[in-house]
């Protein structure tokens, strides 16, 4: 925490620290005004601060007294807003004194910067009178936006490409597919290039053994959806790459390609169901790529 004493112009005048330990920094005390009605605020540093990617920025919160300075009091302050112990770092709560003649008093916490794509967060510092007469009251509580500047990925649009209730053979495209071989027991599907998503759902609740195919899989840029309540059972090692085992009616998708193992598989689930897929075909496509890049 860094405690200042000053008069008003020190408040116009703070700024955000870098870096560097807190420190406690006095300067002459003022005379005040004697006679004049005591009165007391809070303002921020800035209106707002960037969060940044890593690292720790300083701001601080002011609080303030004007009229006769003469008698010591007592303040408590409680830390707010939308951020959390993730977003800074500091006490979320405490207690300043003033001493006779003293102007000043500041609040100063570490921001901390992050990569997470996030809303922009507040942070804000109020306070009470505790001890001592009674003041003026200008202003109990200030706030600072932390300003996010983390960009999500641009998710490419997801063609979709479908087969047919029988064993089909399904190339996609150079572009990022969306690749459902739907029913029948021996389909073998292509991604070739772009960021792929295969997709298998119904058939895994139909009553029949299928035995799907992945025959192109890239590790680190294609996925697996899991749809319609479909789930992994178990998944193994075999020669060409790996083979995945649904719960239910014995389904298997095997899987080949370079460097596959059941660690380097991407596999996510979603809950809705291949009809409503197959209408609207967005599927949310953007909020499940953007799970996928994560």
């Amino acid at each position: 925490m860094t405690i200042v004493s000053g008069d008003a112009a020190f408040i116009a005048a703070a700024a955000v620290v870098d870096d560097g330990p807190a420190e406690v920094t006095a300067e002459a005390a003022p005379t005040g005004a004697p006679g004049i009605p005591a009165g007391i605020g809070i303002s921020a540093s800035q209106a707002e601060i960037v969060e940044g990617d890593d690292g720790a920025q300083q701001v601080s919160f002011t609080v303030y007294r004007t009229g006769d300075l003469s008698e010591a009091f007592g303040v408590a302050y409680r830390i707010g807003g939308t951020a959390d112990a993730e977003d800074y770092t500091g006490p979320a709560s405490g207690s300043l004194e003033f001493a006779p003649g003293e102007a000043s008093v500041a609040v100063t916490l570490d921001i901390t910067g992050d990569g997470r794509v996030e809303a922009n967060e507040t942070l804000s510092v109020s306070f009470e009178v505790t001890s001592g007469p009674t003041p003026v009251l200008i202003s109990s509580t200030a706030s600072v936006t932390i300003v996010n500047d983390d960009l999500a990925p641009v998710v490419p649009p997801l063609n979709p490409i479908e087969g047919t209730g029988g064993s089909d053979l399904v190339h996609g495209t150079d572009g990022a597919d969306l690749i459902n071989g739907l029913g029948g027991r021996f389909d073998k599907l292509f991604g070739l290039d772009g960021a792929d998503v295969f997709v298998f759902g119904g058939e895994a609740q139909d009553g029949a053994r299928d035995r799907d195919i992945i025959m192109d899989y890239e590790v680190g840029i294609d996925s697996i959806l899991l749809t319609d309540g479909a789930t992994v059972g178990a998944i193994r090692d075999t020669n060409a790459g790996a083979v995945i085992f649904l719960e239910g009616d014995g389904d298997a998708i095997y899987v080949r390609g370079a460097d596959i193992d059941p660690d380097t598989l991407t596999i996510v689930t979603d809950d809705l169901p291949s009809a409503e897929r197959r209408k609207g075909v967005s599927l949310c496509l953007s909020e499940l790529s953007f799970t996928l890049l994560q």
